[in-house]
């Protein structure tokens, strides 16, 4: 005999009644994606910017995102300065939207060329020419400025170039005491002078070192020989500048009082602080 045809569905006499549909759930309410932080590095001073300011090249800056490195291909000279910045990609991914400047300031002027694309490709390297104009001294470098996507988030590094008023200095020397004493004299309205405590004890030789790296030069036979100074001039907008530098030594050799004197207070400041900067860090 035949099989038993298998019992049909219930006849409904609603159509509208309810019926099992596995799609009659109500959609789930929308979750609004968590914002994306944006990422400001503020490195200030790069753990290489001393260095840096006595040399002509080397490396800037280095994390996850890039490697920052810096070379003046030569020394500058009659307030003119030329740099190169090197930025390599070290992230896994393309950092696009990429910027990169420097903010100069009326002292010196700064012609930074644009980075030569907006999208950076792992490991691909930028680099970007600047040129500088010395108008004035100035005693606070300027700051690069790097800004880029990185996986959807906005990063933004600043930190301080090797640019200073050194760079632009030459030589300046006296040889005899009663000339520094009529030229010292001439700037007791610019002196900056600071009193430091070292961490370690310093031999003249390598404080001489480090003044000749500032383009100073030493003059000799002008104070007592624990003391030691020293002389740089510069070109400015408005002409020739000079500046000396007297560095009193007490005979531990790690506490030095720390005079500057110029034709203008931002020289002698600007040349101290960069003394005291460099003693003090070591």
């Amino acid at each position: 005999p035949e099989p038993e045809p298998e019992p049909g569905p219930e006849p409904v006499d609603d159509l509208f009644a309810p019926v099992d549909d596995p799609f009659a759930e109500p959609a789930p309410a929308l979750v609004e994606p968590e914002p994306v932080e944006p990422v400001e590095i503020v490195v200030g001073r790069s753990p290489n910017l001393r260095a840096l300011v006595r040399s002509s090249k080397g490396d800037l800056y280095l994390d996850k995102y890039v490697h920052i490195a810096w070379q003046e291909p030569q020394p500058f000279a009659n307030r003119i300065g030329l740099m190169g910045i090197f930025i390599q990609n070290k992230h896994t991914g393309p950092l696009e939207q990429f910027e990169s400047t420097i903010q100069g300031f009326p002292e010196i002027l700064l012609k930074v060329a644009p980075p030569q694309t907006s999208t950076v490709a792992p490991g691909e390297q930028v680099r970007q020419r600047v040129d500088v104009r010395l108008e004035q001294p100035f005693v606070t470098p300027p700051t690069l400025s790097v800004r880029f996507v990185a996986d959807g988030v906005p990063v933004s590094i600043t930190l301080t170039v090797p640019i200073a008023t050194c760079k632009f200095a030459t030589a300046y020397t006296l040889t005899d005491p009663k000339q520094f004493a009529g030229v010292w004299g001439q700037g007791a309205a610019s002196e900056s002078q600071q009193t430091i405590k070292t961490n370690r004890a310093f031999e003249q030789s390598a404080i001489c070192n480090l003044l000749k790296a500032f383009k100073c030069d030493m003059c000799l036979g002008i104070d007592k020989p624990q003391n030691l100074v020293a002389g740089a001039q510069l070109v400015t907008a408005t002409g020739r500048q000079w500046m000396l530098l007297r560095i009193e030594c007490a005979p531990a050799g790690n506490q030095f009082r720390i005079t500057g004197r110029a034709t203008t207070a931002e020289f002698a400041q600007s040349m101290v602080e960069l003394v005291v900067d460099q003693l003090t860090n070591v």
